[in-house]
C-alpha cells in the first residue's frame, strides 16, 4: 500500500474512534471537506502542518500516520431508537452474516470493489448554507419537513441513479439485481429483532453492503423500501459511517438524515414518469383506498411509500394523505402490508458464489451448511439439485 493511502486509512481510523465527522475534522485544519476526502483516499497527500495539527488532536505521535493498520467495518443501522431496541445478539448476528459474505467475495478473488457516487446536500439554514450532516442542525426547528428545494434535489439524485444503475424501468426483483449488478453486496437474512429493517455498512477496502432483515413478519414491499432507504444512507450520508456509530440515532423517525433516505427511497421506487402511467387512476376524485391499492400492486411497493410519494408529487393533499394513514391504522395496517403480492428474489449472487465453489471443490457440505445458515431441510434440498449429475436432463453425452 502506497504512503499516501496509509495515511489516509489511519486519519480514518481515528475519526471513527472518536467519532468525528469529516464535515468536523475538515473545519479542523482549514480544508475543504473535498480536500479532505483526497486525503481519506490517498489521493492526495497531507502535509505535514496539517498533520502535526491531526498528530496533536488524536494524541497520537508523528510516526502512527505512517503505520499499516488493517481498517475496520463501518455500520448504519435503521432501526427504530436504536440504542434502546438493537440487542447484542442481533449485532453479533449481523457481524457473522458479514464476516461470511467478505470472507466469502476474498475466495472467489472478487477483486472490483464499486465505490458508489457520494453526493453532499446542503440546506439554507438560520441565513446560512450548510449540510445536512451538519450537528448543529435542529431538524424540529423545520417543523421535521425538508425543504421544497432539498426535495427537488432528493428526486433529481433518485432520477439519476436509476439511471446509472441500468434500472430506469426496474420494479420489484429487478431493483435488487441492478444493485447487484452494479457491486453492492446485498444479503436477505432473518434478525429475530423485527425493530431492525436493515442495516448497511461499507468499508474502502471491501466494498458496500445492505443487509435486509427477511423475518417473515416483515413485508416484501417493505424489504425492498429498507434496502433502497440504505442504499440511499451509502450515497447520501457517507461522512455518517463511523465504527463508533454503530447504533447512533439513524432510525429516529425525526432525523433528518433517516427523512431524506426516506424520501429518496419513495423517488427511487416510484419515480414521476412511473406514477404518470397512472394519472386517470391517481386524479380520481374521489379516490378510494382500491385505487390506490392498484397502483401499489401494479409497482410492487408499499402502500404506505405510495401513499408519501403521491403526497409529494401533488397526487394528493394533506387531508387526503391523513384519511389514507387513518384507515390504515384502523384496519390493523400499521405494520403489516394490506394485500401483498410481492416475492424478492433474494440472495442470487450469494448463493451463486456458494454454488461455484462447492462445484469446484473449494467448499464441503458443512461448509455450504454454514454459509447458507438455512434450517437443514433447506440447505439439503439446495445441495441436492447443485451436485452434477443428479438430474438426467443435465447429462449432455
Amino acid at each position: 500500500m502506497k504512503t499516501p493511502e496509509i495515511i489516509g486509512k489511519n486519519i480514518q481510523k481515528q475519526m471513527d474512534e472518536h467519532s468525528i465527522t469529516a464535515l468536523e475534522l475538515a473545519k479542523l485544519i482549514g480544508i475543504t471537506r473535498q480536500t479532505l476526502a483526497n486525503y481519506l483516499t490517498g489521493e492526495s497527500v497531507i502535509d505535514s502542518e496539517k498533520l502535526s495539527i491531526l498528530s496533536k488532536y488524536f494524541n497520537k505521535p508523528f510516526d502512527y500516520f505512517f503505520q499499516e493498520v488493517e481498517t475496520k467495518l463501518s455500520f448504519m443501522f435503521r432501526a427504530t431508537n436504536p440504542k434502546e431496541n438493537m440487542d447484542t445478539k442481533s449485532l453479533l448476528k449481523i457481524q457473522s452474516y458479514i464476516e461470511k459474505y467478505f470472507k466469502l467475495s476474498r475466495t472467489i478473488n472478487e477483486s472490483i470493489i464499486y465505490v458508489p457516487e457520494q453526493y453532499n446536500l446542503t440546506i439554507k439554514y438560520n441565513s446560512k448554507t450548510v449540510s445536512i450532516e451538519d450537528p448543529a442542525l435542529k431538524f424540529s426547528e423545520l417543523n421535521y419537513k425538508l425543504p421544497a428545494d432539498l426535495e427537488n434535489t432528493l428526486e433529481v439524485i433518485a432520477y439519476e441513479q436509476r439511471r446509472k444503475l441500468g434500472a430506469e424501468e426496474s420494479i420489484g426483483s429487478e431493483i435488487v439485481s441492478s444493485l447487484e449488478t452494479a457491486g453492492i453486496k446485498i444479503l436477505f437474512k432473518k434478525i429475530d429483532n423485527l425493530n431492525l429493517f436493515a442495516m448497511s455498512a461499507y468499508n474502502i477496502d471491501k466494498g458496500f453492503f445492505i443487509l435486509v432483515n427477511d423475518h417473515p413478519s416483515i413485508s416484501e414491499e417493505r424489504k425492498l423500501f429498507s434496502l433502497v432507504h440504505e442504499y440511499a444512507h451509502l450515497i447520501l450520508h457517507r461522512d455518517c459511517y463511523s465504527s463508533n456509530h454503530e447504533y447512533g440515532d439513524y432510525g429516529s423517525k425525526k432525523n433528518i438524515l433517516e427523512a431524506t433516505a426516506d424520501a429518496f427511497a419513495g423517488y427511487f421506487l416510484m419515480p414521476r414518469y412511473m406514477l404518470k402511467k397512472y394519472d386517470a387512476v391517481l386524479n380520481k376524485r374521489p379516490l378510494s383506498m382500491s385505487d390506490l391499492m392498484y397502483v401499489k400492486q401494479e409497482l410492487k411497493v408499499s402502500l404506505m411509500a405510495l401513499i408519501m410519494t403521491a403526497y409529494r408529487y401533488k397526487y394528493i393533499n394533506e387531508l387526503i394523505k391523513k384519511k389514507a394513514f387513518d384507515v390504515l391504522y384502523k384496519r390493523g395496517y400499521g405494520k403489516k402490508e394490506p394485500e401483498s403480492t410481492l416475492q424478492l428474489l433474494k440472495n442470487q449472487k450469494y448463493e451463486f458464489m456458494i454454488r461455484s465453489l462447492f462445484l469446484s471443490d473449494k467448499l464441503n457440505e458443512n461448509e455450504v451448511r454454514e454459509l447458507l445458515d438455512d434450517d437443514n431441510l433447506i440447505a439439503d434440498k439446495k445441495l441436492k439439485l447443485w451436485k452434477p449429475g443428479v438430474n438426467n436432463l443435465d447429462i449432455l453425452e
